[in-house]
């Protein structure tokens, strides 16, 4: 069961990996520092996004927003990877 101090992208990122103890499995870090987060390390989110299939949106909105339709359409055709830090 995920912590009650998470914020939602992390609580999505814990039930999706099925728990705290696989998440951080899945991370290569210890359940305890897992636990010690309030919300995704900006410096985890694309390891989490990879492990979780979570949009990175949805894990940290409040530095990731929605993609337009003109980038969701980039994607489907170069693949999200070539979106960081590229104008569509």
């Amino acid at each position: 069961m995920p912590s009650a101090q998470f914020d939602e992208g992390l609580r999505l990122a814990v039930e999706k990996a099925g728990s705290i103890r696989a998440l951080a499995r899945e991370l290569g870090i210890s359940s305890a520092s897992l636990v010690g987060w309030r919300r995704v390390p900006s410096y985890r989110i694309k390891q989490v996004e990879a492990v979780t299939g979570i949009p990175r949106e949805k894990l940290r909105p409040d530095l990731y927003r929605p993609l337009t339709v003109e980038e969701q359409d980039w994607c489907k055709k170069f693949g999200p990877e070539r979106l960081d830090g590229a104008v569509p």
